[in-house]
Formats: structure tokens, C-alpha cells, sequence
């Protein structure tokens, strides 16, 4: 509450907005974002009977706008992304002293649920495992890695980065390179290791022959599944 006073809370938004622009140097869908956020908190308090300044700005204001939204119709993912913009901006108006503390700190953060992961029913497994195809090389590998990432529940990083020599045929299962360079044995299963023969028996070497894979330097190496370059 010291100098600027005269300033009104819309060009307080724009200088805003344009500190983020340039200064902080956030990316225009952002920008974009934090300014609707704040156009809708100028509309709401454009239709107060009494004016609003930004150096009016306080908890029940803020609070009487949250509980707006809310009344809007507004998730509560959405009005926890309205509070943001709100502690951002209030802590700009400190920064440049308008307020001498920011009101939007005194308000919890509305808390927003966790979504609970959709998981898919044995029907879809079997589509998409079965999706690629035995049809071509491709088609082949593709299933391969599909069967091998269903069976043994390894991170997509972990199953590209598989040797072929990384899988034990014999007792049926994979070492696995994880997190923190820790090596652990995975049963692959039957279905799996099916699968894995079919490409290393018929689509890696037919892959291995392509134009692209012959005149790469040092050869397609020890990866399990490779690309057409190698």
C-alpha cells in the first residue's frame, strides 16, 4: 500500500503479465493462461458494488471469489489453478509494493483428489497384444516387445535397452537393468518367450538385412530389438 496508488487492478494484470512475458520469460501459452485466470478474477470483482483496487486486495476478497467459482461449477482441479495464478499474482504486487503481504497465502490450497489409474480389462490386453501383427518383421517385433513389457512389468527405458544376451531362454527369464544401475532377474513367461524366438529366429535377422542396418558402422550391435538403421 505505498505508491501507485492511482494504478487500477487491469493494468496491475497487464504488467503482470508482461513480467512474465519478458521477464521471466514463461512461454505465450502460459502467459495466455495466467491472463484468463486473472480476466475472470477483474470480471468478478467489476461486478462488486464497490470498486476494487489492487491495493484492496484481501483474504475475504479472494475468498469470495474462490467460492464463486466453486459455485460456477468449477472442479476443484480447476479452481486449485485459479488460486495459483491468484499467489502469483499477489506476490508480484508485493515484489512491487503494493501490498505488504500477500493475502492469497492466508488460503489453503484447495486439495484436489487423485485420479485413480484405468486399467485395462483382459479383453483389451488381448487387443493389444495383438494389435501389430505376425504379418511382417515389424509386426513381429512389436509383439515381442509388447508380450515382453506385459509379462514382466519393466519400464519402456529398461525393455529398449535390453541385450540379447539379457535373456536366459533356457529358465525363462530377463535381466533387467533398472533404476539406480540394479540388476534383477524377470520371468518372462511362455507367451513371452515364445514370442522372443520368433523375432530373433525370423524378423531380427530379416531387420539386420536392411539397406539402412548393413551400412551402419560396427553393425546393429547387441540391442534385442533394433530399428531398421541398426
Amino acid at each position: 500500500m505505498m505508491s501507485d496508488t492511482t494504478v487500477s487492478l487491469a493494468e496491475y494484470i497487464e504488467r503482470f503479465l508482461r513480467h512474465l512475458r519478458l521477464e521471466r520469460n514463461l512461454s505465450i501459452n502460459t502467459v495466455t493462461a495466467y491472463g484468463r485466470d486473472l480476466n475472470r478474477l477483474q470480471s468478478y470483482f467489476a461486478g462488486l458494488s464497490v470498486p476494487v483496487t489492487p491495493e484492496d486486495l484481501n483474504r475475504d476478497l479472494l475468498m469470495g471469489y474462490l467460492v464463486a467459482l466453486r459455485e460456477s461449477g468449477l472442479h476443484d482441479r480447476s479452481v486449485a489453478r485459479h488460486m495459483s495464478t491468484l499467489r502469483s499474482f499477489c506476490r508480484h504486487l508485493v515484489d512491487r509494493g503494493v501490498l505488504e503481504q500477500s493475502p492469497a497465502t492466508l488460503i489453503d490450497m484447495p486439495r484436489t483428489p487423485r485420479s485413480i489409474p484405468e486399467v485395462l480389462t483382459t479383453e483389451e490386453v488381448s487387443e493389444l497384444l495383438a494389435s501389430p501383427g505376425l504379418e511382417t518383421p515389424r509386426g513381429i517385433r512389436d509383439t515381442a516387445m509388447l508380450e515382453t513389457l506385459y509379462a514382466t512389468g519393466m519400464r519402456v527405458s529398461e525393455l529398449v535397452n535390453l541385450k540379447v544376451g539379457d535373456i536366459d531362454f533356457e529358465r525363462g527369464v530377463v535381466v533387467c537393468m533398472g533404476k539406480g544401475r540394479k540388476e534383477r532377474l524377470v520371468p518372462i513367461g511362455e507367451s513371452a518367450r515364445q514370442r522372443l524366438l520368433l523375432y530373433l529366429g525370423e524378423a531380427r535377422p530379416f531387420i539386420a538385412r536392411s539397406p539402412a542396418t548393413r551400412t551402419r558402422r560396427g553393425g546393429i550391435g547387441p540391442v534385442l530389438f533394433i530399428t531398421s538403421h541398426g
